[in-house]
């Protein structure tokens, strides 16, 4: 888990250190695409190449808002479609919508990728 507030930016390389998984949840307003830009490309500077294999789910939050930016605008920014490690998914936290569907996604690619990589051996 990591904030999102640049207060807590000293945090985050420790925080992010061993992660199985990454869920970034995306403002889906408008008037904070670029800042969702800014952290998708911090979150890049932490990872490097590992960045092609960390499983991540993006979830575009705030989904009930009207003012929302089209979450394939942001997919085509980060050259989402290069990756085959990562996901996304539309949520409203603030009734829930998604949320749990987040957490099931990221458990599947964790899972797959260890799977693919003979980590652990399928279940039959």
């Amino acid at each position: 888990t990591t904030t999102g507030q640049s207060f807590y930016l000293i945090t985050r390389p420790i925080t992010l250190k061993a992660v199985d998984g990454i869920i970034f949840v995306a403002d889906s307003q408008k008037e904070v695409y670029d800042r969702n830009l800014i952290s998708w490309n911090e979150l890049l500077s932490y990872f490097r190449d590992a960045i092609d294999y960390l499983p991540i789910l993006i979830a575009f939050n705030k989904q009930d808002l009207p003012n929302k930016f089209p979450p394939t605008k942001f997919l085509k920014q980060i050259n989402f479609y290069k990756y085959k490690n990562i996901d996304s998914r539309y949520t409203i936290a603030l009734n829930g919508e998604g949320v749990l569907g987040c957490f099931e996604d990221i458990i599947r690619l964790v899972l797959k990728k260890y799977y693919d990589h003979k980590l652990i051996s399928s279940v039959n």
